[in-house]
């Protein structure tokens, strides 16, 4: 049996080891979009806040002064090792979804570059090398 995503109607971050992205997201879409590379004050949106992080020290300070809704591998809606990180997890699955294919590849190029390919929900592997500005 498939794994049901969890809503992500509110605000959604994705901390990197360079940047703070996040998007206030509604049931007609996302509304707002902003990168930054200081901590934003999310709390003032007043919705539930759901956030992803592959940086252990990063999502910590975020923590300290925000009650946030971390999502996990278990989360998503793709069979993978739990090794995977959920980064990579989620760039499969949104362009698997936004598309309409089984079978994707994703580059991510921001600090690190990595490499990710979904077959049929399925993880199949890929790269992690440092990125451009490593």
């Amino acid at each position: 049996m498939a794994k049901k995503l969890l809503s992500l109607d509110g605000v959604v971050v994705d901390i990197g080891n360079s940047a703070y992205k996040y998007a206030l997201v509604e049931p007609q879409g996302i509304r707002l979009f902003y990168r930054t590379k200081t901590r934003p004050a999310l709390n003032q949106f007043n919705v539930p806040i759901v956030g992803l992080c592959v940086v252990p020290r990063r999502r910590q300070q975020f923590e300290r002064n925000t009650a946030v809704r971390w999502i996990t591998n278990d989360d998503v809606p793709l069979y993978a090792p739990k090794n995977v990180g959920i980064d990579r997890l989620m760039a499969l699955y949104s362009a698997s979804t936004l598309y309409k294919v089984a079978t994707v590849a994703v580059i991510d190029v921001g600090t690190f570059l990595t490499v990710s390919v979904m077959r049929e929900q399925t993880f199949e592997g890929g790269y992690i090398v440092p990125g451009p500005h490593t």
